[in-house]
């Protein structure tokens, strides 16, 4: 049986999400739906109403490191008609393949 400390587990984990090749920035995100907001002309305040998100959303999302659920990325995702994979820093275009 091989035991790993808990330095060692956070490297492997590390390197499964690296394999795996993707990384989510939460600044990045932050920084694409305030974007995506001022495009649209919609207030912060009336996307995280209109798309049922917390008021502490981008707080959590940028001082706590909190990464949204999967359910939560669909939602901004359908309200600002863009791509998870681009909410996620995956690619620079916005648009959903249809």
């Amino acid at each position: 049986m091989i035991r790993f400390n808990s330095a060692s587990r956070l490297k492997q984990k590390h390197l499964h999400f690296e394999t795996r090749g993707f990384f989510m920035d939460n600044a990045q995100l932050n920084a694409l739906i305030r974007e995506r907001c001022k495009q649209r002309n919609i207030t912060l305040k009336a996307f995280l109403e209109q798309a049922g998100l917390n008021r502490s959303f981008f707080y959590d999302l940028g001082t706590k490191d909190c990464t949204p659920t999967f359910a939560t990325m669909i939602k901004i995702a359908d309200f600002l008609d863009c791509s998870i994979d681009y909410l996620a820093g995956r690619t620079q275009n916005p648009n959903i393949n249809q």
